[in-house]
């Protein structure tokens, strides 16, 4: 018998726990993990900081997020608007939930 638990309920667990969006370490014994809790809409809950810093590369620094997108079009990541610049890519901050996204319009 296994249980699953929605991404919404895994965000009310987590943020009963004190935990908020963004980065944060789980600690078994000796072991420690980071994780990313995302807010984001159709997305899983959590994602570990590996996958979080394989995506951001992808997305923000190659500017694979960006290549059928023109200089100038606007993305909206974590409630805040980035523009698509003249090299193709978002100057988006490392840690922004970049799975809590709104893609502009084709």
């Amino acid at each position: 018998m296994g249980l699953t638990y929605s991404a919404e309920d895994i965000r009310n667990r987590l943020h009963s726990a004190g935990i908020q969006k963004g980065f944060f370490q789980v600690t078994v014994g000796e072991h420690t993990a980071t994780q990313f809790l995302s807010e984001g809409k159709n997305t899983a809950a959590v994602y570990s900081k590996a996958y979080y810093d394989d995506q951001y590369y992808n997305y923000v620094k190659s500017g694979g997020i960006c290549r059928d997108y023109e200089s100038g079009d606007v993305f909206k990541i974590d409630g805040e608007e980035y523009t698509v610049n003249a090299d193709r890519k978002l100057d988006v901050p490392y840690g922004v939930d970049i799975w809590n996204i709104e893609w502009p319009q084709k």
